[in-house]
Order: structure tokens, then sequence, then C-alpha cells
């Protein structure tokens, strides 16, 4: 076999194998990784090494680190396969965002702004970002999800995507208690 089909079939036992919760791969620099690849996760080590000195106080030419900027830095990095992952080179898992676009589009006809969906990308593409911003935090609501394997995270989510999440069966969703209130 060639080495990229036995990287694919690396990656895609590691897919079908892999546990999203434990996720820990070896430190080693594996041989079948490419060169491109380390570079990335070195680079991401790096960064990390910055972000901790920056953590610590200190800024400019900080010896055996190099130099600190103010501004923290990105600790991951998207592997050729498009993949994110850590410094450590564990796969980062998938964060689902809430799609303004649609949480917009939607708004805008559901309020009655606008007729059909055309109407509202008029009104979209001409908005201003004040309302647009509004309207988002008006739509989104922070929610805390507890899927089957009980570990709770927080999330925002559009009245749609929390209907969608509470129709699965194996999901909780509530909305989280506020702390000193």
């Amino acid at each position: 076999m060639k080495e990229q089909e036995i990287r694919n079939l690396y990656e895609a036992y590691q897919q079908v194998y892999e546990t999203p919760e434990v996720s820990e791969e070896k430190e080693t620099v594996d041989e079948a990784m490419s060169s491109y690849d380390r570079n990335r996760k070195r680079a991401a080590q790096r960064a990390a090494e910055r972000n901790a000195a920056r953590d610590r106080g200190q800024t400019g030419n900080v010896p055996g680190v190099g130099y600190v900027s103010p501004r923290r830095e990105r600790e991951t990095y998207t592997d050729e396969s498009g993949q994110e992952r850590h410094k450590s080179g564990a796969r980062m898992p998938k964060n689902e965002e809430v799609d303004l676009f649609d949480t917009i589009l939607e708004y805008l006809v559901a309020e009655g702004y606008a007729d059909t969906n055309e109407n509202a990308l008029v009104i979209m593409a001409n908005m201003s970002e004040d309302w647009r911003q509004s309207i988002v935090e008006e739509q989104t609501r922070k929610i805390e999800v507890t899927p089957d394997n009980g570990k709770p995270y927080l999330r925002f989510a559009t009245p749609k995507k929390i209907r969608e999440l509470q129709s699965n069966p194996n999901i909780q969703v509530r909305e989280p208690e506020l702390k000193g209130v």
C-alpha cells in the first residue's frame, strides 16, 4: 500500500474507535505525520509557551521563549485533512455555532419585516450592525446541554436549535442556573 492509503486507513480507524471524551494521542512525533502537520503542531506549542509567558506577566523579548506580544494566540492548529487539533495533537471536538444568517433571516420573516426570504435578504444586505446584533442577542439564549455521557456544557442556541436538541431523547436541555442572584 502507498503511504497516503495507509494514512487514510489509519485516520478512518481512529475516527471509528476514538471516543470523543478520551482523545489522548501520543506526544511523540508520528512517522506518518507530514512535515506540514509537524510544523503546525510545533507552532501551536510555541504559541502555548508564549501564552504561558504572557500569563506570567512577561512581554517583549523573553529568554527561552522569544518575542511575546500582549495579544493571546491560538493554541490549536488545522492539519492537512482539515481536522482542528490541540497543541498536543489530540482532535478537538467540533463546536456547533449558531448560524447567524439563518437566525436573522427567520426573525425578519417571522416578525413581518419581510414577507419572503428574498425580501429578507435585501433587508439584511442594508441593515446596520447595531440592528443585526440586537436581533442576534434577542434570538439566542444560553442553555445547558447534557448528553448521555453526563458531562454538561453551555452553549448559545436559537429557538429552532433548542427545539431540535429537545427532540433528541438522548440529550437534556435546560436553562443554566444564575449564580449569585
